[in-house]
C-alpha cells in the first residue's frame, strides 16, 4: 500500500513534507537572504551577529526544517548527484553554493525522549498472539505463519550475517563503505536520494544528544537509508530457513518474477528517530526483520484492523503519521482495547511479521536491519492473488495462475490425488465458482 503524509498540527511544516507552508513561512527573500549570507560569511561571526539583530533573521537562520527543504528541493531539481549532510541542514545548503561551509546555526529545539523508552502495557490477549522463542541450531522456528514470532537468534546470525556483530557496528560499516553510494529514502513522500554512507551516518548521529533517543523536533522524520541493492558483503550469506512450509514468493516462478522488487531484501540504517510509517506489506505477502545493530520500538494491529490515526483513502491507499508523532500523541490517547501490540527488538532479534499485519517501527538508536518480504504457506496464497489481482497488468494475472496451480498440486500431493485429475477439478470449480 501506498503511504501519504499526514502533518501534524504541531510539527514544523518542512518535517513533514509540506513545503508549500516553509516558503510562506520564509517569505519570497529566501534565495536573497541565502545570497547575502554566502557573502557575509566569509567574516567569521557575521551570521551569529545578524541572528541577534533581527529576531525575523535569526528564525530563518535557526529554521532547519526550511533549510532541509530547500536542500531537497533543489536535489529533485538537479535529478542526480549525491546528497551530502555537513552536520546541519544549513551548512550542508550553504557547502553546495561555495568551498567553504558556514558556522553553526541557532540551537535546535528537541523532543521529550523518555516515551521512547517505555512501551505501553499491551493487552493481556497480545501475550498468546506473539510467539516468543529462542532459535535453535537445526530448528525451523515458525510453525504457524499466520502468527507473529520474536526470535532470539544471537546464537546462529554469524552463520547468515558475516563477521556479526563486529562487522556491523557503525565505526566498522564506516570505514569499509564510506563513499559508497546508498539509497536514502525521506519517508511518507515516496522520494529517494543517493547519500554516500560517511555523510549520512554524520547525518543519523547528528540527531540525538547525550541521553536523548530522539531527533530535533525540526528534523520530525529522519531520512532512513533504505537500500535494495547494497554490497554483498551487507547481505545475507544464505537463506534465512524460518519456516517449513514453501515460500510462495520464491517457490512459485511467475510469482518470483513478479514480486522480485520486494523480495530480494532491503538494507536499513537509521539513526534515532528515524523509522516506517504504519503500512501493510506489498503483495499480500509477510515479512522478517532481523535487527544487527540497535533497538526497535514496533507496533502492531492484525489484518482488518486499521491503526488509529491511520485514514482510508482508497483502494491500496492510505495516510499515515510519523512514527514519532503517533508514539508520542496517538498511542497515549488510546483506549485499552485501541492499543497495539507492542515490543522492542535488539541485535539479535529476528521479529516475523505475517500477511496482513499493520506495523509501524521507530529506532530508539543508531540501528542497522536487513528485511525481505515472503509468503510462507498455501494459506498465504488468498491475500496474494487478491493483491496481484488489483494490479491488473498481465504479469500479475499469469502469477495468479501460477500461484493457483502451485497451491492445487500442493494439496494433491498432500491428500494423495493425482495431479492430472486435481487439475481437471480446480479448473471446473474455478468455472462453477466464477460462471
Amino acid at each position: 500500500m501506498q503511504a501519504v503524509s499526514v502533518r501534524p498540527q504541531r510539527c514544523p511544516a518542512a518535517s513533514c513534507g509540506d513545503s508549500r507552508r516553509t516558503k510562506g513561512a520564509l517569505g519570497e527573500n529566501w534565495l536573497a537572504v541565502v545570497s547575502f549570507l554566502e557573502t557575509c560569511e566569509a567574516h567569521a561571526g557575521d551570521s551569529s551577529s545578524l541572528a541577534a539583530a533581527c529576531t525575523h533573521l535569526a528564525r530563518i537562520l535557526g529554521d532547519e526544517a526550511a533549510w532541509r527543504e530547500a536542500l531537497l528541493e533543489q536535489q529533485r531539481r538537479a535529478c542526480g548527484g549525491c546528497l551530502r549532510f555537513e552536520g546541519t541542514w544549513r551548512r550542508s545548503y550553504l557547502c553546495v553554493h561555495r568551498q567553504g561551509c558556514p558556522g553553526r546555526g541557532a540551537a535546535k529545539p528537541r523532543w521529550s525522549a523518555r516515551w521512547a523508552l517505555q512501551p505501553s502495557l499491551p493487552k493481556a490477549s497480545w501475550a498468546e498472539v506473539l510467539q516468543r522463542r529462542k532459535w535453535l541450531e537445526g530448528e525451523v522456528p515458525i510453525l504457524s505463519p499466520e502468527k507473529p514470532y520474536l526470535l532470539d537468534a544471537k546464537a546462529l546470525l554469524p552463520q547468515y550475517f558475516a563477521a556479526w556483530p563486529g562487522a556491523w557496528q557503525l565505526p566498522r560499516l564506516r570505514r569499509r563503505f564510506a563513499r559508497r553510494r546508498f539509497s536514502v529514502a525521506l519517508p511518507g513522500a515516496g522520494e529517494v536520494f543517493r547519500m554516500e554512507l560517511c555523510h549520512f551516518l554524520r547525518y543519523a548521529s547528528s540527531g540525538a544528544g547525550a541521553g536523548d533517543a530522539l531527533p530535533p523536533r525540526w528534523d520530525a522524520e529522519p531520512l532512513y537509508l533504505f537500500d535494495p541493492l547494497p554490497p554483498m558483503a551487507l547481505r545475507p550469506l544464505r537463506q534465512l530457513r524460518l519456516c517449513a512450509q514453501p515460500d510462495l514468493a520464491r517457490e512459485v516462478p511467475s510469482l518470483a518474477e513478479r514480486v522480485a522488487e520486494v523480495t530480494r531484501g532491503w538494507l536499513l540504517i537509521g539513526g534515532s528517530g528515524s523509522g516506517s510509517r504504519f503500512h501493510t506489506d506489498a503483495f499480500g505477502c509477510g515479512a522478517w526483520n532481523v535487527t544487527l545493530l540497535g533497538a526497535k520500538r514496533w507496533a502492531m494491529y492484525p489484518p482488518g484492523a486499521r491503526p488509529p490515526g491511520v485514514l482510508d483513502l482508497g483502494p491500496e491507499r492510505f495516510a499515515a503519521p510519523a512514527p514519532i508523532f503517533w508514539f508520542s500523541e496517538v498511542l497515549p490517547q488510546l483506549r485499552k482495547d485501541q492499543l497495539p501490540l507492542e515490543l522492542v527488538t535488539k541485535a539479535g532479534d529476528v521479529l516475523y511479521i505475517p500477511p496482513g499485519w499493520w506495523h509501524c517501527v521507530l529506532n530508539l538508536s543508531p540501528s542497522v536491519a536487513f528485511t525481505r518480504n515472503v509468503a510462507y504457506g498455501c494459506r498465504a496464497a488468498p491475500g496474494v492473488c487478491s493483491a496481484l489481482a488489483a494490479r491488473g497488468d498481465a504479469s500479475s494475472k499469469v502469477a495468479v495462475e501460477a500461484v493457483r496451480g502451485f497451491v492445487w498440486r500442493q494439496h494433491c500431493e498432500e491428500n494423495g490425488v493425482g495431479v492430472s485429475m486435481g487439475e481437471g477439478l480446480f479448473h471446473g470449480k474455478k468455472h462453477e465458482n466464477h460462471g
